[in-house]
């Protein structure tokens, strides 16, 4: 776990924003992330073509953001753990 799911807004697709997965990705607010399907920008670039776009971190409860903070279910777990 400890991956950041996004969801495309208005509308968007990989198809209509022509990605094919090679190019290199910023992921931009992830730090700011204290709610619930916070909206983050994703900027794109590929060979001379930058490009940025709206999307939602599918993060959907407080619980799955505090998971994620963590590196993932595993990591909160222990971290919950007394030390021994």
């Amino acid at each position: 776990m400890g991956v950041l799911p996004l969801e495309f807004s208005n509308g968007q697709n990989w198809q209509n924003l022509n990605l094919r997965g090679t190019e290199t990705y910023e992921i931009t607010g992830i730090e700011k992330i204290t709610k619930p399907k916070t909206k983050l920008i994703v900027r794109v670039e590929d060979t001379g073509r930058e490009e940025t776009f709206e999307t939602v971190a599918r993060l959907d409860n407080e619980i799955e953001i505090e998971y994620y903070r963590a590196g993932g279910i595993l990591p909160y777990v222990f971290s919950k753990l007394p030390n021994s």
